[in-house]
């Protein structure tokens, strides 16, 4: 007979290899995966949300922090074809079936397997005939237009608009312009489109299009007022004089609102899908928001004010903003911010601020299961990164929050590169870099308590890298600091900071009670090119096969990390250890 075996030093890849003869697996414990996605079928481009929250494992407590996840889409077109960690999210462009995959890995070789099918219609069937409306500046340019659609001739986007209709797609040529001078309601009860048409000229990383249709607007209101559910906006540009207004806004309750490859400059806030409509209202929170490689430059406000459940913030480009934050989520369950690049905020205000402002009676307590990773922060201002209640009077309660692979680039007068004041939170495989800080001490990860709010217990902090450049102001650098009134548990395990002599360094401190374990600072801990940005370590590097075991099986670049003979910071050696 044949049969399938999972080979162990790829175990994390997921990659299967076929034996023709008969090999007895090692006796192990097995893990429980079950798969549930937000849909299960929808046209293209369709979203979906993914969670193994169920998943379970004999003698594991916390499976959402302590199982490696590994995420195959099945969508070999797509540039994103896996993820990894307990969430994922997916946006399906093409017309198919696609069985997604996932492979749970946990401690001594133990996996397990789930899988689940998603079928997506063609567009081109669904918005067949009248149900798609194709907008051209002239009557020689709807090359690449759906055949069977209508085709209008006009510069005037309020006139297109007149023509929306839920279950309708309204496409607009690349390469044209279209002229905007008032506000519009979209309500919507099934799938819509404002899309585009026409050949793409030079994407840009993310897919945007050189040629996307530009909406000129006027106006100090926002262009699209949106509510309901199964709104798709992909593949326009929107671009204003002066900073006001913006572009998308959440009037009442939002479901599968899709935000795809759309591009805005000069709005004092380009996306607003706001917790406080749906509580005004007293109506279920936004769900399945997705707002996908993205675009938001030369904005007056905050880039995106956000609070959904089952949804992402996923590829896309923040510009900085001069007044106030540049992402400000204030309300996250079940929700993924990954894979984005946000530049600096306003003064006293932050990159990415994260809380959990709600309608305890009508939502619970918390905003929970979060997922924040592989995004680049770069900031001067005190707090790059904030996790936790809004301000010191606010009783709100955070947990369930996953935070690795992520690169802060920390500048000028920054105190804080990740301020963390949630429970059951593990932050691992971080890379904090300190470039030209002028403040006189800095703390890279700050876990503290500082107002009525509960208590941030359960917080694991894992082979994060540190590194503080010479040329920096600073008298003291500290990696992990476990601040007065923080966590009563906390541990602290394997992270690595290099700062050079003259600078007092810490890799974990605290005046809170915590495990320290095998963390490392040093001048030259033995990097590759530290200045350079490479903090790997050199195959010389003391801190390889120094660290001790903890629940993390892979590194910031994906590789497997080996069970014993652990590596201190965030890149494992290169290759599997061998036995010495």
């Amino acid at each position: 007979m044949r049969i399938i075996i999972l080979l162990g030093s790829l175990a994390l890849g997921g990659l299967w290899f076929e034996s023709a003869g008969p090999v007895p697996p090692a006796p192990r414990a097995e893990i429980e995966v079950r798969v549930v996605a937000s849909r299960v079928a929808g046209v293209a481009p369709l979203s979906v949300y993914f969670d193994a929250a169920e998943t379970r494992a004999d003698g594991v407590t916390k499976p959402l922090h302590h199982l490696y996840y590994s995420w195959d889409f099945d969508d070999g077109a797509a540039a994103r074809r896996t993820a990894s960690g307990p969430m994922a999210a997916h946006v399906f462009e093409r017309a198919g079936r696609y069985r997604v995959a996932l492979s749970v890995t946990g401690a001594a070789g133990r996996r397990g397997q789930d899988e689940i099918t998603i079928d997506v219609a063609e567009p081109a069937a669904v918005f067949a005939g009248a149900r798609t409306i194709c907008f051209a500046n002239d009557a020689a340019g709807f090359a690449g237009a759906p055949a069977d659609a209508e085709h209008v001739v006009t510069t005037d986007f309020d006139a297109a608009l007149d023509r929306f209709g839920s279950g309708r797609r309204l496409l607009f040529r690349r390469g044209d312009r279209f002229a905007c001078r008032r506000e519009h309601a979209l309500q919507t009860d099934r799938a819509t489109q404002l899309g585009a048409f026409g050949a793409v000229v030079e994407p840009d990383a993310r897919g945007i299009a050189a040629n996307a249709p530009l909406v000129q607007c006027e106006g100090e209101g926002f262009l699209l007022g949106v509510r309901g559910r199964g709104l798709r906006l992909t593949d326009l540009e929107f671009a204003r004089a002066a900073a006001a207004g913006g572009v998308v806004d959440a009037q009442h309750q939002t479901e599968a609102l899709l935000l795809l490859r759309l591009s805005a400059r000069g709005f004092d806030a380009p996306v607003v899908v706001s917790p406080d409509i749906v509580e005004y209202h007293n109506a279920d929170m936004h769900r399945g928001l997705f707002m996908v490689d993205c675009r938001w430059a030369a904005f007056g406000g905050v880039g995106a004010y956000l609070g959904a459940e089952r949804g992402a913030v996923l590829g896309c480009s923040f510009g900085a903003s001069p007044t106030t934050h540049v992402l400000r989520i204030a309300f996250a369950r079940d929700f993924i911010v990954a894979q984005n690049d946000l530049a600096d905020a306003a003064p006293g205000r932050h990159v990415l601020k994260l809380h959990a402002q709600q309608k305890v009676s009508r939502y619970g307590r918390y905003a929970e299961r979060i997922l924040i990773a592989d995004n680049r922060f770069a900031g001067s201002v005190d707090w790059c990164v904030a996790v936790g209640p809004q301000n010191a009077s606010s009783d709100e309660a955070l947990r369930d929050v996953i935070i690795e692979r992520n690169r802060l680039v920390l500048r000028g007068g920054v105190n804080t590169g990740l301020y963390l004041n949630s429970a059951a939170t593990t932050v691992r495989n971080n890379v904090l870099l300190a470039e030209a800080v002028t403040s006189d001490e800095l703390d890279l990860i700050a876990i503290t308590r500082r107002g009525i709010e509960p208590v941030p217990d359960g917080v694991e902090v894992y082979h994060n890298t540190g590194y503080c450049a010479p040329a920096s102001g600073l008298r003291t650098v500290r990696l992990v600091h476990v601040q007065e009134h923080g966590p009563a548990e906390a541990r602290v395990a394997n992270n690595l900071l290099a700062a050079p002599d003259g600078i007092e360094r810490c890799a974990a401190c605290g005046e809170g009670a915590f495990a320290g374990e095998a963390n490392v600072a040093a001048a030259a801990p033995g990097l590759v090119d530290a200045v350079g940005g490479d903090v790997s370590l050199r195959p010389d590097a003391a801190a390889l096969g120094s660290g001790v075991a903890v629940p993390v099986f892979a590194d910031a670049e994906g590789r497997p990390r080996a069970p014993t003979a652990v590596d201190v910071g965030a890149y494992a050696r290169p290759q599997a250890p061998t036995a010495r």
